[in-house]
């Protein structure tokens, strides 16, 4: 029981990486979460690149902790579920970019945070959400459109007269 639930709690990376984990260390205002990742030998810096609903944030450095295993603090304000990459430059191979996990997939307690981070390709699609405003919208520009029609057919002008007609 005890070993699937520690399986629940990481992901395993396509190679050069292996079991990616996170798990939140601090909440609060801001979100202070632990990642580690496994990378195969020879990478000489290892990255972890976050994306969020508002684009991609700065990268954070990970610490070498030994045994092909790296780690490091990711800090973010507010408790969104952000999407988050490895990457791995390798001084004498090309650099290497895992997949994108949300924070819950790699270990941190839904519990903690917000709502997850909708995949890149649906950023800029509207919600279903918005589309009755999109409708309300076109409905009240088609209303103000032939209001202007039929007072352009009318002349332009209204039925009471106009003071220098009154004063005459």
């Amino acid at each position: 029981m005890v070993l699937a639930l520690f399986f629940a709690l990481s992901v395993t990376l396509a190679p050069p990486f292996g079991e990616a984990e996170a798990r939140a260390v601090e909440a609060g205002l801001d979100l202070v979460v632990e990642l580690t990742v496994e990378v195969e030998a020879g990478a000489g810096v290892v990255l972890a690149r976050g994306v969020g609903i508002a684009g991609e944030l700065g990268p954070v450095a990970l610490s070498d902790l030994g045994d092909g295993r790296w780690g490091g603090l990711l800090t973010l304000e507010g408790n969104e579920n952000i999407q988050v990459a490895f990457e791995a430059i390798r001084p004498d191979a090309d650099d290497a970019i895992s997949e994108l996990h949300t924070l819950e997939e790699l270990g941190v307690d839904p519990a903690v945070l917000g709502e997850a981070t909708p995949p890149a390709d649906t950023v800029a699609t509207p919600s279903s959400r918005s589309g009755w405003w999109l409708a309300l919208a076109a409905g009240a520009g088609l209303v103000a459109l032939v209001l202007v029609a039929v007072w352009s057919l009318r002349g332009g002008r209204s039925d009471a007269p106009d003071e220098a007609e009154a004063a005459e």
